[in-house]
């Protein structure tokens, strides 16, 4: 990245601040390029000290690529679904946006075609204690495969189901509601279109079965995988702090919202996320 702001690792494998960008300053196709490449080896950014409506926010987002209408759309910003409120706020004793989202380990919309490349999330009001958001490297369970399973694994596919993620937020009861997300199909081992990086990709609550795997072996192994990526001494903590810009490319992190008092504090997020590929399958 240029000299002109500061870079800050925020681990040795994962994560990297930048302070003195405003990126209502920076939207330009060689910023993109540059970001793009940060995110795709680092993961994470993280973007202190900006000043964005929201649509700033979404003016950046499409400077990465087609935002994604965000599901479900009763949260969004004045109707715009490019832009989902994460909140526990409540005007009139009804919430204004989604109270309790990403409680586990995931990567965003898997029960797309096209997943999510990009995730934003912008801090307006967060919380004094708790209510970080973890990260964690998918890579790591890649890696920690042996060779035999890597070549069991290689060439098959894993479905994922909006329905199914729906049964499961609602503690098992059918989502009946739910007509315009059909199952989709990807490859349980991906290629980076940025880096060429071979590696995992798989999620859990949206996961509908691993081809050749029964339905209870394949959310097991799903377990597996997400507990090896995401062993205590492999995952970081983004402490939120006001107007904080945190992107992650999805294709490379694993992702959890932590916990915090929702009776006492207050907290509220704008979300964008940006279309990705349909997953390049390792050959």
């Amino acid at each position: 990245m240029q000299a002109v702001w500061q870079e800050k690792e925020l681990s040795p494998h994962l994560g990297t601040a930048l302070y003195g960008v405003d990126i209502r300053a920076q939207r330009t196709p060689a910023f993109a390029r540059q970001l793009k490449q940060l995110l795709a080896r680092r993961g994470v950014v993280v973007l202190k000290d900006q000043q964005l409506e929201p649509q700033d926010q979404l003016d950046f987002t499409r400077l990465l690529g087609q935002p994604i209408l965000n599901f479900p759309h009763e949260f969004t910003w004045l109707g715009m679904r490019e832009i989902a409120i994460l909140s526990n706020i409540l005007v009139d004793g009804k919430p204004i946006g989604n109270r309790a989202v990403g409680r586990n380990w995931h990567t965003d919309f898997t029960f797309k075609e096209f997943p999510a490349a990009y995730t934003m999330l912008y801090g307006i009001e967060v919380p004094n204690e708790g209510g970080g958001t973890g990260f964690a490297r998918l890579q790591k369970a890649y890696e920690e495969l042996s060779l035999s399973e890597r070549e069991m694994l290689r060439g098959r596919n894993a479905t994922y189901s909006y329905a199914k993620l729906q049964e499961r937020i609602r503690g098992g009861r059918p989502a009946t509601h739910i007509v315009s997300e059909p199952d989709v199909t990807h490859p349980l081992m991906r290629v980076h279109p940025e880096t060429g990086e071979a590696g995992l990709f798989i999620n859990h609550n949206d996961l509908l079965q691993i081809e050749g795997f029964s339905e209870d072996e394949s959310l097991a192994f799903a377990d597996r995988i997400l507990a090896s990526a995401c062993s205590d001494d492999a995952i970081i903590e983004h402490r939120w702090e006001p107007n904080d810009l945190v992107i992650w490319d999805n294709r490379v992190v694993l992702h959890i919202g932590l916990p915090y008092d929702m009776e006492k504090e207050r907290r509220l997020l704008h979300r964008t996320m940006v279309q990705g590929e349909r997953p390049i399958a390792m050959l």
